[in-house]
């Protein structure tokens, strides 16, 4: 044999299909797998809030929690005042507050009592109360 031969190992085309049309049917085919695999992952994340919010087993939800929320009854203290600090006094069993007046209330009691100023301080604020080796100090203005 003379000469150099060449032999095209490619596949013939057949007429109808080409590489582009291929590849856009494989798009379109991921594209649908992805919306698909984003619904599910959303139906899955909301069936997880479900029964986590709702449910009653060992941790309540949060549902559950919101619904046997009791309400909070008023204090007799000032509203909207800051508490500037608390102490308690083991030997008397009681609680006191700096809240611009000073106030107290047993362990036991839900209400709270006005601590008399010293004299000379009776239009005086409470700045700050501390318990020091069971005495307690307050600083008044």
């Amino acid at each position: 044999m003379t000469g150099s031969q060449s032999i095209s190992l490619s596949t013939p085309r057949t007429s109808g299909t080409s590489g582009g049309h291929l590849r856009r049917h494989r798009r379109a085919a991921r594209g649908i797998r992805g919306a698909t695999l984003l619904r599910v992952s959303a139906l899955l994340g909301i069936v997880a809030l479900v029964l986590a919010g709702c449910g009653e087993r060992g941790n309540v939800g949060i549902f559950a929690s919101i619904e046997r929320e009791e309400k909070i009854e008023k204090s007799n203290l000032p509203e909207n005042a800051t508490a500037g600090s608390m102490v308690y006094d083991s030997s008397s069993d009681k609680y006191y507050v700096a809240m611009g007046r000073l106030f107290s209330r047993g362990e036991s009691d839900s209400d709270w009592d006005e601590v008399d100023h010293p004299s000379g301080y009776d239009e005086g604020h409470t700045l700050d109360i501390v318990n020091v080796d069971g005495t307690i100090y307050a600083a008044f203005f």
